[in-house]
């Protein structure tokens, strides 16, 4: 019993943090390219790479515990109030940051589901 419940716990983290990352990670790299040319070579785009680190917050959060405050769908909701408010020069900006708002809120969900079967489980 104890086996199932921590793996149904470790199971719904892994689901939150690829929640959390990969729909405002895809998001940002379906609206700006990743490589840009400048005449004979090409270039990283270091705006794509700014939310690109920004999508990979919940990595580094897990990793190195860096991030305790706010939590990142509370980060995403900022942005997203700001890109809308800035829409008519960046509507992709509005879309990456409400993705990554709905995302990183779902991830939040499967978190909470996975400590409280962590902590039931240490109940028992």
């Amino acid at each position: 019993m104890k086996r199932q419940t921590k793996s149904k716990s470790l199971a719904l983290r892994a689901l939150g943090m690829l929640l959390c990352t990969l729909p405002p990670a895809l998001a940002t790299v379906s609206f700006f390219p990743l490589w840009m040319s400048r005449g004979s070579e090409s270039v990283l785009s270091g705006f794509t790479v700014l939310l690109l680190a920004i999508c990979a917050l919940p990595l580094w959060r897990a990793l190195k515990r860096l991030l305790s405050s706010p939590s990142i769908h509370t980060v995403w909701l900022i942005f997203f109030l700001c890109f809308l408010l800035l829409s008519k020069i960046a509507d992709e900006m509005t879309v990456i940051g409400f993705v990554g708002f709905i995302s990183s809120s779902l991830g939040a969900i499967c978190f909470h589901f996975a400590r409280r079967g962590e902590d039931s489980e240490g109940a028992e």
